[in-house]
């Protein structure tokens, strides 16, 4: 009756009356399909996408109500969605005590993040925490979860993945429109420039989907921040050594390949090292103004910091950002944060706290190579959406290298997460051990 009742008020797959016993009733229940909830999941990801995009430069992100608006959302949702999972529970659900296993040192991180946090703000006092970054890092444990035990993973992907091409390709398109006048989108570009993979994948016209590549590549050089050029490099040597050398690869020698595939890489690692080099020779010209100077003097406050506590940091006990003093900056206050998250975590979790971070990528890095991302995997149908998740989420780790966004930008770090939960989830849900995969893709 429990389950019924449930079902009746809507919180399943399909709603039917609440005494509905018939056998066409079950069966309308059984058919694959996403949960109202999946749904509403998707609708916060697409307003998160929005705010992220702001095509109309509101002042979302510094709204208080605006800019944790998705995790305001996403908690009671998860509530629903669990019940929901509960009352119609599918044999992936048993999945997920793996997906516990890969994502465990993630989730340990952020209880730190948010016990050091919650003790700066109700002991010291202290506004300027990290709490925000030890909230936002749950949400690819959720992400994954809905992909990892959802009927339908091929219509949710597809329906996010329509969200994430449509928010990249408005700011695609404002990076082009202002190209000369100011600088737009920095932060944002590992949403952006990966999307250049995930079109060259698709199984669409040739024509058209070499062009959206090329387009979105040229993103990386138009957006005219360093940053941004890193993450163009590194889409493009990700596509010569992930996606292009392996297609070629069939019916040659492997000897042959391997060479190439190291030639390649050198290469591009010359090619970097020399790049860097003649930045730091040449930073008065093509380097922002003053922008390597306040890096390194930030950096060098968080390592002295990681200096005076390796094991544990400060705990995250401490202020996210500092006064800079070595001169005056164009914004309106001279309290900034370190521009490194991993600079950060090192200074704040020492040694505790950037193992959980690095052992956590790693896991989930390594599982999605065996079951996603592996050359003689590319014909799957998963190939454009495994690779794009991947990319993104290692443009991500660039970024935010160098860059405040999990511990100051909300909106990114939610889809930052996002990705990889979903890359996550769908390494585990794929099939491919078996030489023979069931019809769906899937393994049951």
């Amino acid at each position: 009756m429990f389950r019924q009742l449930i079902w009746g008020l809507g919180i399943g797959r399909r709603r039917i009356p609440v005494l509905a016993h018939d056998r066409h009733a079950y069966e309308v229940l059984s058919r694959p399909g996403l949960l109202w909830t999946e749904y509403l999941y998707l609708a916060i990801i697409g307003l998160v996408a929005f705010i992220v995009a702001n095509p109309f430069s509101l002042p979302f992100r510094q709204a208080g109500l605006t800019k944790h608006v998705g995790l305001v959302l996403t908690v009671p949702l998860l509530v629903l969605h669990f019940l929901a999972r509960a009352v119609g529970r599918s044999q992936q659900d048993d999945k997920f005590s793996e997906f516990l296993a890969r994502a465990w040192p993630l989730l340990a991180m952020a209880i730190m993040v948010v016990l050091g946090s919650v003790y700066a703000s109700r002991v010291d006092k202290i506004s300027n925490n990290f709490l925000s970054m030890g909230m936002y890092i749950p949400i690819f444990a959720f992400s994954g979860y809905v992909l990892l035990t959802t009927t339908a993973p091929q219509r949710f992907l597809k329906i996010y993945f329509a969200i994430w091409a449509m928010s990249s390709a408005t700011m695609a398109a404002l990076v082009v429109v202002t190209v000369g006048k100011v600088k737009v989108y920095h932060e944002e570009i590992f949403l952006i420039v990966p999307m250049a993979v995930f079109f060259v994948l698709m199984p669409w016209p040739k024509l058209i989907c070499w062009a959206a590549g090329l387009a979105f590549l040229a993103i990386g050089v138009l957006s005219r921040k360093n940053t941004s050029h890193l993450v163009g490099l590194l889409t493009l040597l990700y596509f010569l050594l992930a996606v292009w050398l392996p297609l070629r690869r069939e019916g040659r020698d492997r000897r042959i390949f391997a060479f190439l595939k190291g030639y390649v890489a050198t290469c591009a690692l010359l090619a970097m090292v020399a790049g860097t080099v003649f930045l730091i020779l040449h930073k008065e010209q093509y380097l922002p103004s003053g922008n390597s100077e306040y890096r390194l003097h930030t950096y060098r406050l968080a390592l002295n910091k990681f200096l005076d506590s390796p094991i544990w940091g400060t705990g995250f006990t401490e202020s996210s950002s500092h006064r800079f003093s070595l001169y005056h900056v164009a914004t309106g206050t001279q309290v900034l944060p370190v521009h490194s998250d991993i600079m950060d975590i090192l200074a704040h979790g020492g040694m505790i706290g950037i193992f959980f971070w690095a052992f956590g990528l790693w896991k989930i890095a390594s599982i999605a190579y065996r079951r996603l991302l592996q050359p003689r995997l590319l014909t799957s149908w998963w190939t454009p959406y495994a690779h794009t998740l991947a990319l993104s989420s290692l443009c991500a780790l660039v970024v935010y290298a160098f860059n405040p966004v999990i511990t100051s930008i909300p909106a990114l770090a939610y889809l930052l997460w996002t990705n990889l939960g979903l890359l996550l989830g769908l390494a585990l849900r794929v099939q491919t051990e078996s030489t023979k995969p069931s019809r769906d893709g899937f393994g049951t």
